[in-house]
């Protein structure tokens, strides 16, 4: 039943999204809504909160910078800003990546890549991968394929010059010529259904831009801050040549960011103050920054490994015990289960009904994205819920 206070945000916001539960806390993994149920949060906000939302270390330095300053224009250097500028280059650890760029969002990191870009090179086309998810801003939509293209129908005429090379097919590469400022690729597309980029692609294409000076940009926003059990899913890659990467949702741990990595000869092609944001690198997200990235070391990587180790192994059974259920990809903490009719919104609602909150990932598929501190025990109570509901829907 949906809320009073979902029907009152409806008639005010903008014609959006709306699952019909309202929710005012949360704690562990879990949201809660205005009656006091827990729903367990598969979902980690589109891949955000993945510390939860009871991380002690996270809460009180975001607390403390409230109480010291909260925003401080890039214009004036901050000390918290320059220790999250150390921390996430030296925790990417991508060679050549030394300067990077803080803003509020992913698809606002990515409009700034594609901005970059024609600087540098002077062009004014672009490619994606085909079944691409990189936002939803002009510049980000416009390299946006997913879902056939199903965000882009209505903007035509505004949208960037785009080609799409299908994944994994290296002989596509051969139209690839010097009109091309940039091309990028998510390593594992998350909107577009869980599905990974091969290394023999990668490297081809890699090389095949750094031979005609294109830029090679790798979209992590999704994927980056242990996502799929490493820091990136690049240090999961050889990249070769590698001109810029976009970071966000994960990477403050709740609180709105974006970050570029790019090179200093980028850097350089870039005109003083052609670029900036009033909320950009602001203290508080700066903060976000580096309460998360103390916590992500080896030993919690490790730790999201063995917990997506569990949950794959807990759903590739369910693939041959369901004939509904046609494929189950799992890449670290971030798996798509599709089906082969159009079960995949009825099972949305029906684990919703049942406390229990998923994503799409296109018209067939649902898409895990739990909190990378989820547990064995959390996992389980999924899929009693996932059983329940497929039982009663299928």
């Amino acid at each position: 039943m949906t809320s009073i206070d979902c029907i009152k945000q409806q008639k005010l916001y903008i014609n959006s999204f709306g699952r019909g539960v309202s929710f005012v806390s949360a704690h562990d993994v879990y949201l809660v809504d205005q009656a006091g149920t827990d729903y367990l949060d598969f979902t980690s906000n589109y891949g955000v909160n993945i510390l939860g939302y009871s991380n002690t270390a996270l809460k009180e330095g975001l607390k403390e910078q409230i109480d010291t300053l909260v925003n401080a224009h890039t214009s004036f250097s901050n000390p918290i800003r320059t220790k999250a500028l150390e921390t996430l280059i030296k925790r990417a650890n991508i060679s050549g990546l030394r300067k990077c760029y803080f803003c509020n969002s992913g698809s606002e990191a990515i409009d700034t890549a594609l901005k970059f870009s024609h600087l540098h090179t002077n062009r004014t086309k672009f490619i994606a991968i085909k079944n691409s998810y990189h936002g939803k801003t002009i510049g980000s939509v416009s390299v946006t394929s997913a879902n056939n293209h199903k965000y882009q129908k209505s903007l035509a005429t505004m949208l960037l010059d785009v080609g799409y090379l299908p994944a994994n097919d290296v002989t596509a590469l051969a139209g690839l010529d010097t009109s091309v400022a940039a091309v990028l690729v998510e390593l594992v597309q998350g909107e577009g259904g869980i599905y990974p980029l091969d290394q023999t692609y990668v490297t081809a294409l890699s090389k095949k831009c750094e031979e005609l000076g294109i830029l090679f940009i790798v979209d992590e926003i999704q994927t980056g801050c242990g996502r799929i059990g490493s820091f990136l899913a690049a240090h999961q890659y050889d990249i070769p040549y590698l001109s810029m990467m976009t970071l966000g949702k994960g990477l403050g741990g709740g609180i709105p960011i974006g970050a570029l990595l790019l090179t200093s000869e980028i850097n350089e092609s870039i005109q003083k103050g052609i670029q900036s944001s009033t909320f950009g690198a602001n203290p508080l997200a700066m903060r976000g920054v580096v309460e998360t990235l103390a916590q992500l070391d080896d030993a919690f990587f490790e730790q999201v490994q063995k917990t997506a180790t569990y949950l794959q192994q807990q759903l590739e059974p369910l693939a041959t015990r369901y004939d509904h259920i046609k494929e189950i990809r799992c890449h670290g903490l971030m798996c798509g289960i599709t089906f082969t009719n159009e079960l995949a919104g009825a099972m949305i609602k029906g684990l919703q009904q049942q406390q229990v909150l998923v994503v799409p990932s296109g018209p067939d598929t649902i898409r895990l994205l739990p909190p990378l501190i989820c547990t064995k025990d959390h996992i389980d109570k999924f899929l009693v819920a996932f059983e329940n509901v497929l039982t009663q829907t299928a």
